[in-house]
């Protein structure tokens, strides 16, 4: 049985109309794959967040309230297009900054380069997009954080979470997954801030939800 801190998530069984063909998650031709295992060997795990080109101003808003706390050692970007690279790239040089970029093999289409309205076809095929990364990284063996940038910080959350997850509430076991309530709603659990340790349970666990998606 697989262990979550908080309460279960729920799927959306939603229908795309198109699809991405990745590489095999455990191949280290997989840059991605690659960039998360080497921050996760040394961190024990990787902070994951994936921007596009809509989402640039408010993820260097975000590294430049973390850098006083050490947090952006932790941090791989996964970017879906090239403008979002470059920017963060440039922010990157400028700053001193310690963090990783990588971008995904396939660009995603000009629409899907901006801002996404929530429930809109766009939005659930950016959420398949980020879904399908986190079983890659599973299959590999990578423990991650998934996070967004949309959040003040005022210590390094990386390092309160690896403390509060080390154990369940009974002491005994390592937690397989840990996150966030979402909103008043007992039932789910966002991806707004969700450990996943690697291991049959979770991989298993996503799995089915990749296939439901």
């Amino acid at each position: 049985m697989i262990a979550v801190a908080g309460c279960s998530l729920v799927a959306v069984v939603f229908v795309l109309l198109v699809s991405l063909t990745f590489v095999r998650s455990s191949d280290d031709s997989d840059p991605i794959v690659a960039t998360a295992r080497r921050v996760a060997l040394r961190e024990g795990f990787v902070g994951i967040v994936m921007i596009n080109s809509g989402y640039v101003d408010i993820s260097l808003s975000w590294l430049c309230n973390v850098q006083q706390f050490g947090s952006h050692r932790f941090v791989v970007f996964v970017t879906t297009d090239s403008a979002a690279t470059k920017a963060l790239a440039s922010a990157r040089t400028e700053h001193k900054w310690s963090f990783d970029i990588v971008q995904t093999a396939v660009e995603l289409p000009v629409e899907l380069q901006g801002p996404q309205a929530y429930s809109e076809s766009g939005y659930w095929y950016w959420l398949e997009h980020r879904v399908r990364l986190m079983q890659r990284l599973l299959d590999a063996d990578v423990d991650f954080v998934l996070f967004e940038t949309d959040a003040v910080w005022f210590d390094c959350a990386f390092r309160e979470l690896h403390t509060a997850a080390e154990t369940t509430a009974d002491g005994d076991d390592t937690v397989d997954i840990w996150g966030l309530r979402d909103g008043d709603r007992a039932v789910s659990m966002g991806f707004g801030f969700l450990l996943v340790r690697a291991n049959e349970r979770t991989r298993d666990f996503w799995r089915e939800l990749t296939k439901r998606f």
